[in-house]
């Protein structure tokens, strides 16, 4: 973000800043794995270039170095870490490779475990090389001086211990790293197989162990337990690793016959052997032949995480004494914490595995190594020194980038900003044709661009920029309160993973409020859905004037209609709101309404206003729900300046016109019946446009453009009179009124705006001062609303936000947790940036609505408690019985008893 920003602010665009920065950093880091390599082995090339050449063919490295997010600047700072500490080694200079290791640190949350591994083996490494604690001191003062002010800072300015992504994703998670079976480990395995690293893992084991001696055996051994482990309960799998790992072993034995040199008869046949048993094995699966698997205790399936993480703990140790052991260890602890980290969350959602792109970096270092190691046996086994070293080293090189390049042909595309920008404009277009007068409030997924573009109040069902919804994820009576009952989002875009995730449609109050709108286009095959609004922005209860609402056959109503600015002009749009009620509820009686404008010479224009848009057919209106329509119509170019009725006809689904209904007889059918004294029923002869129609006379006014501006800029003046004589609602009376008789020209609504709002919010601010706290809360939201950066905002803002905070603490520390919660958030309208009063009142939140730790513990217990009185209860109740049995056994007579008794 820093990186970006400074390209910002020099005018460049940042998407063009991203593809240039991490061009920079991708295209730098695989130079800085090649030298850091090289540091530790400098008397031979083939482990760095070994090293540079799977990097850069590293798929995860590729997709996501390229993403334009962080991890093309985390795997250049974790090279230079690397490079760094492994010069200080050399040079026992000051260790200026903490700082480096500090900037890892900050990139991401969990980096801090690179850092702590990179720290302690540091540690290690100059114990070993006998320079005593005085380097580590060194070492800890350089890091943790920045990092703990830092942290200080961010502690400061956040108000939580750890960054809202690690509440949003970890949340309601309970990490099991020792699952086997479960998410974590599937996702690695998965990308272990894809990628085939997991085939490779001998490679990785002699890059940490070494060519030479027991280590080999060592490596053999290791490689084969965790083959047999992980591919156990496959007898056809075990087959594929016992037939390579056995042929290598035949190599190696080989080897060391009284000759020295292995005969090529035996090379021959093994070579042989391997590819027909690994080819039939390999068949074999493709063919489905997969043989039954044997029975294996249920402890079994924890065994392979349990082995695994053993092995990864314990082989460091046969490094040490090795040559270029210190970056052998390194990489090694490295990778099994970058590894380790994608356990324990549980992988990641998105594609091509974005948490195995962060050990990329220290893994392909270990691969160097390990190609070098296969370089060495494969120089030993043949008695030679050249071709047989290049060729093995560039087979076991081509073995890693082959399906590594695959992979990155074939990867899936994830969600780009350009595609969520398509969301962005459509929701925007909604909003435009509901003509909303406030900022939408939306809440979605994909954060980032819609944070770009979009300018509306975001709320996160992710969590990830959402500090409620991170804090208390999907806690049924927290949706309800703070979804429902607070936000009340405008739109929501809520469907498939989310939707089932969130359980957010199984809401009363959703399926009440909320009504799915058509999709739009995300592709050349693809329509997007779940798109939602809010039902009472197409919906009212009743019609504010019913002096014009007329009753129509057809049990349709034309419930009203308002023209806030009762003007037009050629060429130009004017803006008509109607009312629409109606009983029909089967769906092929649906209607269309047709809005005209007609004068006494004969000109017509007419208009198509579709029943709640055409999103919403009548069969879905409830019974109390009136279609309030807001329309921006465009008048005809031919329209002369004049008078002019406003009519309306409406038609069923025939075609046929609905002209008003009759006077009704009976007194019930009467009180719902209305029909306006100065409307104009067109019958034969006098209709203007259909018969049937109705009309409202001489009620809107076409003027020429100039007169129409004039118009509007009169209204524009009116309110900054109003602004200024601090008539604040007035003043926003005429500015609604001014953006009516312009509807669609935003450029001008913008411009006048710029110079409007900041008057406003000034009229909001002079008019708090005077007002109680809960109207002072009202007036300065609605300033920051229209002028977050005004002057004189935070001088009338710190008071009454001062005060609120104080009482809000005083009801926590009390344990009035209601007013605790209302006076912090209160604040917070005014005052977003005040973190810590936004932790308050989330945990006065949780406390109210009892769901904090302590309250769902304590919840929890009284459950357990309830079940075991149950358990009691049930037991007690079997005891009796078996008493009761018994007790009629005792008193039930003998055989010989009952047959004197009934001879």
């Amino acid at each position: 973000v820093i990186l970006l920003a400074a390209f910002h602010a020099v005018g460049l665009d940042g998407f063009a800043a991203a593809d240039v920065i991490q061009l920079f950093l991708v295209g730098a880091t695989v130079p800085v794995v090649f030298l850091a390599v090289r540091e530790a082995e400098p008397d031979t090339v083939v482990p760095a270039l070994a090293a540079a050449a799977a990097l850069a063919a590293s798929s995860q490295f590729a997709h996501w170095g390229g993403s334009g997010l962080e991890n093309a600047l985390f795997s250049l700072l974790m090279a230079l870490a690397i490079w760094r500490t492994l010069v200080e080694q050399r040079t026992n200079r000051w260790p200026w490779s903490a700082v480096i290791w500090f900037l890892l640190s900050i990139s991401r949350p969990e980096a801090i475990l690179y850092a702590a591994v990179a720290g302690f083996l540091s540690m290690v490494y100059h114990l070993a090389g006998g320079r005593g604690l005085l380097p580590t001191l060194k070492w800890l003062a350089t890091f943790f001086g920045p990092w703990l002010s830092y942290q200080a800072w961010r502690y400061t300015y956040f108000a939580w211990e750890f960054p809202n992504t690690y509440y949003a994703k970890m949340n309601n998670k309970e990490p099991d790293p020792f699952a086997w079976n479960k998410r974590g480990w599937k996702y690695v395995r998965n990308w272990a197989h894809t990628n085939g690293t997991g085939y490779l893992l001998p490679v990785y084991i002699l890059g940490l162990l070494g060519p030479r001696g027991w280590r080999v055996g060592l490596a053999l051994a290791a490689s084969f337990a965790a083959a047999f482990v992980v591919h156990f309960g496959s007898n056809a799998r075990v087959l594929f690793p016992a037939v390579v790992l056995g042929t290598w072993a035949m190599f190696v034995a080989a080897s060391r016959t009284e000759t020295g040199r292995p005969a090529p008869r035996t090379i021959g046949l093994s070579l042989v052997g391997a590819a027909v048993l690994a080819g039939a094995a390999e068949l074999a699966l493709l063919a489905g032949l997969e043989l039954q698997e044997p029975p294996t205790p249920s402890w079994w399936a924890e065994v392979p995480s349990y082995m695994l993480m053993g092995l990864g703990a314990l082989l460091p140790l046969g490094a040490l004494g090795t040559a270029a052991w210190r970056l052998r260890v390194l990489t090694w602890c490295l990778s099994a914490t970058g590894l380790f980290f994608a356990i324990y969350t549980q992988g990641d959602w998105m594609a091509n595995w974005r948490w195995l792109s962060l050990p990329a970096v220290p893994m392909a270092m270990l691969f160097g190594l390990g190609v070098h190691a296969v370089a060495d046996l494969a120089s030993d086994l043949f008695d030679s020194t050249r071709l047989p070293r290049w060729v093995a080293a560039v087979a076991a090189i081509a073995a890693f980038a082959t399906p590594n390049i695959v992979q990155s042909t074939k990867a899936k595309r994830d969600t780009h900003p350009w595609s969520v920008l398509k969301r962005v404009e459509y929701m925007q277009s909604v909003g435009r044709r509901l003509h909303l007068r406030e900022r939408p409030r939306l809440l979605d997924v994909d954060m980032g661009a819609h944070m770009y573009w979009s300018g509306f109040e975001l709320h996160d069902i992710a969590g990830l920029v959402d500090v409620p919804l991170a804090q208390h994820k999907f806690e049924r009576s927290f949706v309800r309160e703070y979804l429902f009952d607070e936000v009340r989002p405008h739109f929501a875009h809520v469907h498939a993973g989310w939707a089932s995730n969130s359980r957010i449609p199984t809401h009363t109050e959703w399926r009440r409020d909320y009504v799915e709108i058509p999709g739009y286009p995300a592709g050349v095959n693809q329509f997007h859905i779940g798109n939602h609004i809010r039902r009472d922005l197409l919906f009212d209860a009743r019609w504010p004037d019913e002096s014009r609402r007329v009753s129509l056959e057809g049990g349709v109503t034309l419930a009203g209609w308002e023209l806030p600015s009762p003007v037009a002009a050629p060429k130009r749009k004017f803006f008509l709101e109607v009312g629409l009620d109606c009983t029909r509820r089967r769906s092929d009686e649906t209607f269309r309404v047709i809005a005209f404008l007609a004068n006494d010479r004969g000109t017509v224009a007419t208009w198509d206003l579709p029943p709640g848009y055409d999103w919403v057919p009548p069969d879905d209106w409830g019974d109390s729900e009136v279609f309030h329509g807001r329309f921006a119509l465009p008048a005809p170019a031919t329209m002369p300046p004049g008078e002019y009725d406003l009519g309306f006809v409406v038609l069923d689904a025939s075609g046929k016109v609905l002209p008003p209904a009759p006077r009704p007889t009976d007194d019930k059918a009467l009180r719902s019946w209305h029909r306006p004294d100065d409307i104009i029923v067109g019958e034969e002869g006098t209709a203007r446009f259909a018969e049937g129609e109705v009309r409202f006379p001489k009620v809107i006014e076409v003027q020429t453009l100039e007169e129409r501006n004039t118009t509007a800029d009169a209204a524009i003046d009116a309110a900054l009179s109003a602004a200024q004589e601090d008539r604040c609602l007035a003043a926003q009376a005429h500015h609604a009124r001014a953006v009516a008789t312009r509807p669609a020209e935003r450029r001008w609504q913008a411009q006048q705006a710029a110079s409007l709002e900041p008057e406003l919010a000034a009229c909001w601010i002079r008019t708090a001062r005077d007002a109680n706290t809960d109207e002072a809360v009202l007036r300065l939201s609605r300033a920051r609303e229209l002028d977050r950066h005004h002057p004189d905002l935070e001088a009338a803002v710190t008071p009454v936000a001062d005060a609120l905070v104080a009482e809000g603490e005083a009801a926590f520390e009390s344990g009035d947790w209601q007013i605790a919660y209302t006076r912090m958030t209160d604040a917070l309208s005014i005052s977003p940036q005040r973190s810590w009063a936004r932790r308050i009142a989330e945990r006065a939140r949780a406390k109210r609505l009892g769901i904090d730790p302590e309250s769902k513990a304590e919840e929890e217990a009284e459950r357990a408690a309830r079940r075991e009185e149950l358990k009691a209860r049930a037991e007690e109740r079997k005891r009796e019985r078996e008493r009761e049995d018994e007790q009629t056994e005792d008193r039930a007579p003998s055989l010989p008893q009952r047959a004197e008794q009934n001879p």
